[in-house]
């Protein structure tokens, strides 16, 4: 599969810069919000372009162990996923590996605090080792709904959305590939995806009350408007009677 499929026009930005880079030796930075994509990016990129990389997750790996035991005998991307996460000291372990090796470039790929380290907090001082940082956005609803269509035709699933369930589809992902993958499976083969809007049933109810007042009030005034036909029968008869004496 191609890593376009998973670019956005809003991201090409991100790829052409990264192609720029490719076999040369660069320290760069992707940040952005979770589950925008962002690692799954940057390793299909890697994978589209044949090239080797080594991948660390600073949630569940000792980052100075998997340092140690790093080997770079071709040219290789190193990816920090969750980088925010990284202490000064850390980060001078990285950049040490970094100009250990001729032939390693590293991404660092974590969320919008990354940025706000490197641009104003504590690594800020080592601003100067990045070639890039770069900002990897959420989909739009254009995008959302291109992306949609294709990955759902890609993997097979089936889901039926009515024109509102789509808006509320978009809603509820905030226009991040992860959340769109997880909803997509979740509903999965499902005819329709339809959301329960409380302002529309409200009111839909209350016009319908309205009606139903409006209507009985009329009733109630051609009630009130219709002659009695029985004291009309009676007043008839009295009418005769009189006749009948005179």
């Amino acid at each position: 599969m191609s890593e376009n499929f998973y670019i956005s026009e809003r991201n090409k930005v991100v790829k052409e810069i990264l192609e720029g880079f490719l076999d040369t030796k660069f320290f760069g930075a992707i940040y952005g919000k979770s589950l925008t994509g962002k690692t799954f990016f940057v390793k299909n990129f890697l994978d589209n372009q044949y090239i080797n990389y080594y991948y660390i997750d600073l949630l569940n790996q000792n980052l100075i162990a998997e340092l140690n035991d790093l080997v770079v005998d071709e040219y290789t991307v190193l990816i920090i996923d969750n980088a925010q996460l990284l202490t000064e000291e850390e980060f001078k372990n990285v950049l040490d590996t970094y100009n250990q090796y001729k032939n390693l470039s590293i991404i660092l790929v974590g969320n919008e605090e990354l940025k706000n380290k490197i641009i104003k907090g504590e690594l800020k001082k080592f601003i100067n080792a990045f070639n890039f940082i770069l900002e990897w956005k959420e989909l739009d609803f254009k995008e959302f709904k291109k992306f949609l269509k294709d990955y759902m035709s890609e993997k097979n699933i089936s889901i039926t959305f009515t024109k509102g369930a789509l808006k509320d589809f978009y809603k509820k992902s905030e226009g991040k590939i992860g959340k769109i993958v997880y909803l997509l499976y979740k509903y999965r083969n499902k005819k329709f995806l339809y959301k329960f809007n409380k302002s529309l049933f409200l009111g839909i109810s209350l016009g319908i009350l309205f009606l139903i007042g409006y209507f009985y009030i009329q009733e109630l005034k051609n009630n009130k408007n219709e002659p009695n036909i029985g004291n009309i029968e009676k007043n008839k008869e009295k009418i005769v009677k009189n006749v009948q004496k005179n």
